[in-house]
C-alpha cells in the first residue's frame, strides 16, 4: 500500500543568517543545561580527537559544544530527541551508523520520493535539488542542532544516527517506516577516520591509527559499539518487517537497480512498469551516484561545512601538466606505440576489464596503445621502452608490487623513510612535509608509465614499478639497487581492483559481471597477472638475493607497523 504523499519543503542552508546561529546557540545552551545533572553521572572516556565520549544506553557520544560551536549529535542532543521529537505515523526515517553510506541513501530516498515533482526528470539540465544541494541538507538529522532549534524542518523524510532502543518513542510506536543501511565495518572503520582527520583542528595531534583501530573495535567511538548498532535494526527487522527495512551498502552497489525498486516499493512509491522501461530507475541512481554529489558539493563548496559531503578524493591530489607537456607526452608515447608495433602483433591477445584487450608478454598481460582515453601508462609498449632504455644506478631504490596491492601506503612510507632528515619540524600537520598536500604518486614516479618514459629527469633515487621480476630492466636486476616488493590477500587485491576499474570505465561502457571479472582474475588474464606468478617471482628473488630484494606482507604491515617500518628503514 502506498503511503500518503509527504509534503517537502524547500531544503535550506543549516545556518543562513547571524540570527539564526545566535538562536541555535541559545537553544542548544538551554538544552545542554537542561541535561547537565544527567550527564554528570554518565560513564565517560576518551576518544578519537581527544575529546570524551559518554556512554549512554549502551552507546558512546560527544558532550556538548563538541566540534567548536557545533553540538550536534551529542548526548543532550539525543536526550533532547527522546524527549521532544513527536513522529508522525507518514514519517519515513533513514538510519544508520555514522560512516554506512547514510548520504547515498539520503539521496536514493529524497529522489525516490520526489521524482514527480521534477518533471524534467534527473538530467543535468534539471532543476532537481541533488544537483546543487547536499544530500544533508535534503534530508535534516533529527539530533542535530538545527533541527532541535526548528522542528519545522521536519518534512516527512528524515535521518538519524540514534541506535534502535534509543529511538524516540513515538517513531517506534507510530507507523512510520525506518530504512536502516550497514556495511563492512573495516570499510566503516577507514572512513570514519579521514572523515575524523577532516573535521579535527589543525591543531590537535593525531591519534595513533593504532589506538583509535582499538578503540573503535572495543566500541570505544561515536554511536558506538558499531556492531551492537547494526544488530538493534536487524532485529527490529525481523521482528517488523513491514515496518523497519534492513539494507546492505554492499548489496546496493552490486545491484542497485533491483536494490532501489525494492527501497521505493517499502518507502511507499513503487516504480511503474512505464518507469522502469523508460530507464527511470537508472536515471536515478545516476543522479545520486558519488560523481554527481561530488560535483554538488563543489557547487555549494562556499555554504556551510556541515552541509557538504566531504568525501576522499580518488587519487588524493593530481599533479598539473600544462598543454605544451600534454603534447610532448603523447608525443613521445606515439613513438614508443610506433617503434614496438611489430613486435605486439606477434603477441597472444586475450579480452580482459573493461572489454579491452591484453597482451602476453614474457608470461604476463598488459594493456596495448592508448589504452585508457589518451593514457598510455603501463602498457606493453611501455614496459619494452623501460628494458630498453632504462639505466638505474646503484643507489637507486625501486618499491615493486602488483596493482592494488598498498603501492600508495609504500610509497607514502619510504618516500617519508628517506626524506625525514630534510624536514626539521618532524611530521606535524603544521610541517611543510610534501605529503601533506602532494600524493605519494607524484613523489614516488612508476617508470612503466608515460610522465617517466617522456621525461627520465624525473627519477630521484626512490621509484616504482609494476613490472614483474622476470620482466624488469636488466640495469636494474644487474646493478647494486635495492628492492621493495609489497603483497597482500589475493581477496582484498581482486576486489580493490575491481572497484578501481569500475571507477575508470567509461560510463557509456558495459559493465562485466563480477563473476566474469573473477574469473579473469583467477586465470591471470588481467593487466599484470597472473597475481601468483608476480607474488612468486620477487618472493624467490627475496630468497635468493635477500641483501638486495625485501618482500613486505600488507597485512603484515597493517598488524606490526611499527616493527616493519623499522625494518623497512634499516633495509
Amino acid at each position: 500500500m502506498m503511503l500518503s504523499p509527504v509534503v517537502f519543503h524547500s531544503p535550506v542552508a543549516i545556518i543562513t543568517k547571524d540570527e539564526e546561529e545566535k538562536a541555535r546557540k541559545i537553544k542548544m545552551s538551554e538544552i545542554i543545561e537542561r541535561y547537565k545533572d544527567k550527564v554528570s553521572t554518565l560513564p565517560k572516556q576518551e576518544s578519537w580527537m581527544n575529546n570524551h565520549v559518554y556512554k549512554y544506553q549502551g552507546f558512546w557520544y560527544h558532550q556538548g559544544f563538541w566540534y567548536h560551536s557545533n553540538a550536534s549529535f551529542s548526548v543532550e542532543a539525543i536526550m533532547a530527541t527522546q524527549d521532544d521529537f513527536k513522529a508522525k505515523p507518514t514519517d519515513v526515517f533513514l538510519a544508520s551508523h555514522p560512516k554506512s553510506g547514510t548520504t547515498w541513501l539520503k539521496a536514493l530516498v529524497f529522489a525516490i520520493m520526489t521524482r514527480t515533482k521534477f518533471k524534467s526528470g534527473f538530467s543535468s539540465s534539471s532543476t532537481h535539488p541533488l544537483l546543487t544541494i547536499s544530500p544533508h541538507d535534503c534530508v535534516p538529522f533529527i539530533e542535530t542542532e538545527s533541527f532541535l532549534n526548528n522542528p519545522a524542518y521536519a518534512n516527512g523524510l528524515m535521518a538519524t544516527h540514534i541506535p534502535y532502543n534509543s529511538l524516540p518513542e513515538s517513531i517506534v510506536s507510530s507507523n512510520c517506516r525506518i530504512v536502516y543501511i550497514c556495511r563492512n565495518p573495516k570499510d566503516v572503520f577507514v572512513s570514519y577516520w579521514h572523515f575524523m582527520n577532516k573535521v579535527r583542528d589543525n591543531a590537535s595531534a593525531s591519534i595513533k591509527l593504532k589506538d583509535v583501530f582499538e578503540m573503535f573495535s572495543s566500541g570505544i567511538s561515536p554511536v558506538g559499539p558499531f556492531w551492537d548498532h547494526v544488530i538493534g535494526y536487524r532485529k527490529a527487522s525481523l521482528e517488523r518487517p513491514d515496518k523497519v527495512l534492513f539494507l546492505n551498502y554492499e548489496e546496493l552497489q552490486k545491484d542497485a537497480n533491483n536494490e532501489v525498486k525494492k527501497l521505493a516499493k517499502f518507502v511507499g512509491y513503487p516504480f511503474t512498469e512505464e518507469e522502469e522501461a523508460t530507464g527511470r530507475v537508472e536515471e536515478l541512481i545516476n543522479l545520486c551516484s558519488f560523481e554527481k554529489l561530488k560535483e554538488a558539493n563543489k557547487a555549494n563548496k562556499d555554504g556551510d561545512e556541515t552541509s557538504n559531503v566531504l568525501s576522499n578524493e580518488f587519487f588524493f591530489r593530481k599533479a598539473n601538466v600544462t598543454k605544451d607537456e600534454e603534447k610532448s607526452r603523447k608525443e613521445k608515447m606515439s613513438e614508443i606505440i610506433e617503434r614496438y608495433k611489430e613486435k605486439v602483433s606477434t603477441l597472444p591477445m586475450q579480452e580482459s576489464w573493461m572489454n579491452i584487450h591484453v597482451y602476453k608478454y614474457q608470461g604476463f598481460w598488459y594493456h596495448q596503445g592508448f589504452w585508457y582515453h589518451s593514457n598510455a601508462s603501463f602498457l606493453v609498449e611501455a614496459i619494452m621502452a623501460t628494458q630498453d632504455d632504462l639505466k638505474a644506478k646503484p643507489t637507486d631504490v625501486f618499491l615493486a608490487s602488483h596493482p592494488k596491492f598498498g603501492t600508495t601506503w609504500l610509497k607514502a612510507l619510504v618516500f617519508a623513510i628517506m626524506n625525514r632528515t630534510k624536514f626539521k619540524n618532524g611530521f606535524a600537520y603544521s610541517s611543510t612535509h610534501p605529503l601533506l598536500t602532494i600524493s605519494p604518486r607524484d613523489c614516488v614516479p612508476f617508470i612503466e608509465t608515460e610522465s617517466f618514459l617522456n621525461n627520465p629527469s624525473h627519477a630521484n633515487g626512490l621509484m616504482a614499478t609494476h613490472i614483474p621480476y622476470n620482466s624488469l630492466p636488466e640495469s636494474i636486476v644487474n646493478s647494486g639497487c635495492r628492492i621493495v616488493y609489497i603483497c597482500r590477500n589475493p581477496k582484498d587485491v581482486f576486489v580493490s581492483f575491481w572497484h578501481f576499474m569500475n571507477k575508470l570505465k567509461d560510463n557509456a561502457s558495459a559493465s562485466i559481471k563480477l563473476k566474469d571479472a573473477f574469473e579473469m582474475f583467477s586465470s591471470g588474464i588481467t593487466p599484470n597477472g597472473p597475481f601468483w606468478d608476480h607474488v612468486i617471482g620477487y618472493r624467490k628473488a627475496s630468497l635468493e638475493r635477500p641483501d638486495m630484494v625485501l618482500f613486505l606482507n600488507y597485512e603484515e604491515m597493517h598488524k606490526h607497523a611499527n616493527i616493519e617500518v623499522k625494518n623497512l628503514a634499516s633495509s
